[in-house]
């Protein structure tokens, strides 16, 4: 998260430290060429600031024929080796997903919904404080949510899943997803976590769907009682949790 808000003409992607901390935020992707001031590949939003300026709204920027496949190249920022989560396919507008044929949905839920219903059965998950040697060595803020705030190294409290079947041969294993928020398309405002009894985080996928001229990234959203898979307007600033390309 030392990355400036910038253009920059290769990736720069780089891991946050611990699970906690949330990373930059991200808007969905800018199919703009270097040279217009608008122009936000690979462009990153602080985790902490309430407002920030020069923030655009991406509505209307994307077109059907316009999907991930074609935009990784020069919008992907996950280190290499490492890429966003697939909700499907990354090449043509996702209508009503089948949950077989979302990666992201058959890794951490363990009764996957169809559809875009992000009330998803969170039985294999729980939400709360995290220690993994930088949230639980720091004091918590006022909001009870986040420690280092106002800061680049800000973590929050979250939720974590984890494999719940004994014959699995990654029984026990989990993931962290720390309720850092989203910013908000129209102004760019951090949005979306007041204290630990609720919260609303987004987290991108490479999916996409068309909606008639709405165009929208498909995210994990998560709350206080609700996770899964939404779609959600192109221009929000998001969080990223990459897997591996393999």
């Amino acid at each position: 998260m030392d990355i400036p808000e910038t253009v920059p003409a290769v990736n720069p992607g780089k891991f946050t430290d611990f699970p906690t901390q949330s990373g930059g935020f991200f808007q969905w992707a800018f199919p703009l060429s270097e040279t217009n001031p608008q122009s936000r590949k690979r462009w990153i939003w602080d985790p902490y600031s309430p407002t920030v300026s020069g923030w655009f709204d991406a509505d209307g920027l994307l077109t059907t024929t316009t999907f991930w496949n074609s935009l990784a190249a020069e919008h992907e920022t996950c280190p290499p080796g490492y890429r966003r989560p697939r909700d499907g396919s990354i090449s043509a507008s996702i209508s009503n997903q089948n949950a077989a044929n979302s990666e992201l949905r058959q890794s951490l839920f363990k009764s996957p919904n169809n559809g875009f219903n992000y009330s998803t059965d969170l039985s294999n998950s729980v939400m709360g404080y995290y220690a993994d040697g930088f949230f639980d060595r720091r004091p918590v803020s006022s909001n009870g949510a986040s420690v280092a705030a106002g800061t680049k190294d800000v973590a929050f409290f979250g939720r974590l899943f984890y494999n719940p079947f004994p014959t699995n041969c990654h029984y026990g294993a989990s993931i962290f997803f720390p309720a850092g928020g989203f910013r908000y398309y129209d102004n760019g405002n951090l949005m979306g976590f007041t204290h630990i009894n609720k919260f609303d985080s987004h987290y991108w996928t490479a999916s996409a769907r068309v909606a008639g001229s709405n165009h929208y990234g498909i995210i994990l959203r998560l709350e206080e009682s609700h996770a899964g898979p939404w779609q959600d307007d192109q221009g929000d600033g998001a969080m990223i949790r990459c897997v591996v390309d393999n």
